[in-house]
């Protein structure tokens, strides 16, 4: 299974949507993480053409995709990576889970979960 999660400039109103992504992290199942940047001001450690052959090689294994708001990332990789949405039953919303886990919670965002 892949772990995908894009990081992209701020979130803004159609047509100005999805925002262009900055940076992307990726893991492979037990494997160590990592996080590929370019689009950062300083400190990048990748360029946009190697997350494209890093994402195009997580959607190429026929492996399971997980995404936080699988919506959002989808949309990123469609837009800007010109990547074929996957068959659903492929990629998995960790978001579901943790609504489920507590429904009334402020958030269902990554980060605080």
């Amino acid at each position: 299974m892949w772990s995908i999660d894009f990081e992209t400039k701020a979130i803004q109103r159609r047509p100005v949507y999805p925002p262009e992504p900055v940076g992307v992290a990726l893991k492979h199942n037990g494997n160590k993480g990592r996080y590929l940047s370019w689009g950062h001001p300083e400190g990048n450690n990748s360029s946009f053409e190697m997350a494209h052959a890093a994402l195009r090689r997580a959607y190429d294994s026929g492996e399971e995709l997980l995404f936080h708001n699988a919506k959002f990332d989808l949309e990123v990789a469609t837009k800007f990576f010109g990547l074929v949405l996957p068959e659903w039953q492929r990629y998995h919303d960790t978001m579901f889970q943790v609504f489920l886990e507590n429904p009334y919670a402020r958030s269902s965002a990554l980060k605080p979960s």
